[in-house]
């Protein structure tokens, strides 16, 4: 066999190699991310959840906007906003 031939698969095999394991960190990487996200979005849920309770409606509004805005992606849209105002309207008088 050529000793060219050997080098050259070598060469092929390490990059590959080499390719695999960045591909994998940054799956890894990504994985992290999302699941920062998730964790996320359950805290402003919870937060909003928690503002309903207190019966402040200011603060309710903004932690429903945030709760929302998250879910979309920074626009709430009229129907969000539909959810906030039945939400507030449903809470006891401040």
């Amino acid at each position: 066999m050529n000793i060219g031939v050997i080098l050259c698969a070598i060469v092929v095999v390490g990059a590959f190699f080499v390719w695999m394991t960045e591909h994998e960190k940054k799956k890894a990487e990504a994985e992290k991310v999302n699941q920062a996200h998730k964790i996320f979005g359950e805290q402003l849920e919870s937060t909003y959840r928690l503002a309903l309770l207190s019966n402040d409606k200011s603060k309710a509004l903004e932690a429903g906007r945030a709760y929302y805005g998250h879910l979309r992606g920074g626009s709430l849209t009229i129907y969000d906003e539909q959810a906030l105002s039945n939400d507030l309207s449903a809470m006891k008088a401040n």
